[in-house]
C-alpha cells in the first residue's frame, strides 16, 4: 500500500506499485511489476540531492545530519528559472530546457552529489479517495484496483503507475472501506528522469510533491492550533493553482488540486490613464501606472486565492468529516504576513507560512538570511532531500 505516514524510511512502502503492459491482469505479472517498481523507488542509503521541478523553476537542496547537535543541516542550495518553453508541447525542447535549469541550479548550489530525488506534480498525478470492499489484503487490493482502474483513472493502465493507502475513515456503504488512490502518468516520470539525467545526475527516488512537502513539515506541529495540532492542510501555492494535502498523525487523508481563477487586469486600472510617450514626465508616470496594475493584480490574486482555499477546506471537511483549523502555505507564490492574517480571519482558521528549516542548522558557508526568506519555496525540495537521510 501507499505508505504516507511521516515516520522515517517507512514513509513509503513504494511510490506507485502496479505497472503492467498487458490487458490481462495476471497476478504473477502484477507481482513482478510491483517488485521492479519497488526496487526503483527504494530510498537510497546515501545522501540525495532534492530536485524540485515545476512549470517555472527548479530548486535543489542538499542536507546533512549534524550528529552532535542532533538536527539536520542545510549544506547547499540553488535556484534557477525554467524558460518559457520549459514546459512546451515539444517534448525534446521541454526536456532540454528543464535539464538546463537543473544544471544551473546545481552549479549555483555547489553540490557534488550525483544522486537525486525528484517529484511528480500537477495534473500528471491523480489522487482519489475511493470505496473498496472491506477486508482485502494488500495483494487483493492491488488486483481489485488494477481490474477496476478504468473507473478511477482516465488513462490506460499500462500508461500509469498506481499505489494506495488505506484510510481510517468511515464509508457510507456497508461492507466498504476508504482508500487514497494515487496514480501518475509514466511519461511524466520519464520526463523528469530524462531531464535530470541530462544534467549529469542519476534519479534514485521519485516521489509525489504534496507528500514530499508533508515530510518536510512534519516537525512544525508546534505552530498549529492546539485544539488539533496533528490535523493540518498543507497548501502549495503557485501562480494559477493550489495543491492541497490534508494530513493527520496517521498520514494523508485528502489530496486536491484547485485552479486559481483571476480576471485579467486592464491597463487603465481604476481610471488611471496610460501616459503618452510625449509627456515630459512619461517615465515616472509609467512607473506609477505599472505599480498600480501590479498592486491591483496582487489584490485580485489574493481574493481568488482566498476563494479557492475556502472551497478546498469545505471539500476536505465534507470528504473526511474533519474540522480543519490549521492551514500551512508553501510554494513560490505565498502571501505576506499581513495577507496571511487577512486570509486567516476570513476563513476562520490558523494560517502559517511553512518553514522546513525551522528545526535545522545552516552550513557556515551559506547565506542563512537569504535562504530563510525563500524557506517556503524550498519545502518540497527539502522533503525530497530527506529521502536520503531518513
Amino acid at each position: 500500500m501507499l505508505y504516507l505516514k511521516v515516520y522515517g524510511a517507512e514513509y513509503w512502502r513504494k511510490l506507485m506499485g502496479i505497472m503492467t503492459n498487458s490487458v490481462t491482469f495476471d497476478k504473477a505479472t502484477i507481482a513482478n511489476s510491483y517488485h521492479a517498481v519497488k526496487n526503483f523507488f527504494a530510498t537510497s542509503a546515501t545522501g540525495l540531492l532534492g530536485v524540485d521541478i515545476n512549470n517555472h523553476s527548479v530548486k535543489v537542496i542538499e542536507l546533512d545530519r549534524d550528529r552532535r547537535a542532533g538536527v539536520y543541516q542545510v549544506t547547499r542550495f540553488g535556484y534557477a528559472s525554467v524558460s518559457q518553453a520549459g514546459m512546451s508541447d515539444n517534448p525534446v525542447e521541454s526536456v532540454q530546457n528543464i535539464a538546463a535549469a537543473v544544471s544551473e541550479a546545481v552549479s549555483l548550489s555547489g553540490s557534488k552529489l550525483k544522486h537525486a530525488a525528484a517529484a511528480v506534480f500537477g495534473n500528471s498525478v491523480i489522487n482519489k479517495v475511493v470505496d473498496v470492499p472491506s477486508g482485502l489484503n494488500d495483494d487483493e487490493l492491488e488486483m481489485f484496483l488494477s481490474i477496476n482502474s478504468d473507473k478511477y483513472i482516465p488513462f490506460p493502465l499500462n500508461e500509469v503507475a498506481m499505489d494506495f493507502q488505506k484510510l481510517n475513515l468511515p464509508s457510507a456503504f456497508k461492507g466498504r472501506e476508504k482508500i487514497l488512490l494515487t496514480a501518475c502518468r509514466r511519461d511524466a516520470i520519464d520526463k523528469q528522469v530524462e531531464a535530470i539525467n541530462l544534467a549529469n545526475l542519476s534519479v534514485e527516488v521519485i516521489d509525489v510533491a504534496p507528500f514530499a512537502a508533508e515530510r518536510a513539515l512534519r516537525d512544525c506541529a508546534q505552530n498549529f492550533n492546539v485544539e488539533n495540532e496533528s490535523l493540518r492542510l498543507i497548501v502549495d501555492v503557485g501562480d494559477n493553482y493550489i495543491v492541497c494535502n490534508l494530513i493527520d498523525s496517521e498520514g494523508a487523508l485528502f489530496v486536491w488540486e484547485e485552479a486559481i481563477k483571476c480576471s485579467s487586469i486592464q491597463q487603465d486600472v481604476s481610471g488611471l490613464d496610460e501616459p503618452s510617450e510625449t509627456d515630459p514626465i512619461f517615465e515616472s508616470s509609467l512607473i506609477q501606472c505599472r505599480d498600480k496594475i501590479k498592486n491591483s493584480s496582487r489584490e485580485m490574486f489574493m481574493q481568488a486565492l482566498t476563494v479557492a482555499l475556502k472551497r478546498t477546506i469545505q471539500m476536505a471537511s465534507s470528504s473526511t468529516n474533519c474540522e480543519i483549523k490549521n492551514l500551512v502555505l508553501i510554494g513560490d507564490v505565498i502571501p505576506t504576513v499581513n495577507e496571511v492574517t487577512i486570509i486567516g480571519d476570513h476563513l476562520d482558521v490558523k494560517v502559517n507560512l511553512g518553514n522546513p528549516f525551522q528545526n535545522m542548522a545552516f552550513g557556515p558557508s551559506l547565506n542563512a538570511s537569504h535562504l530563510a526568506l525563500r524557506a517556503s519555496s524550498f519545502t518540497t525540495a527539502c522533503g525530497l532531500a530527506l529521502r536520503g537521510l531518513i
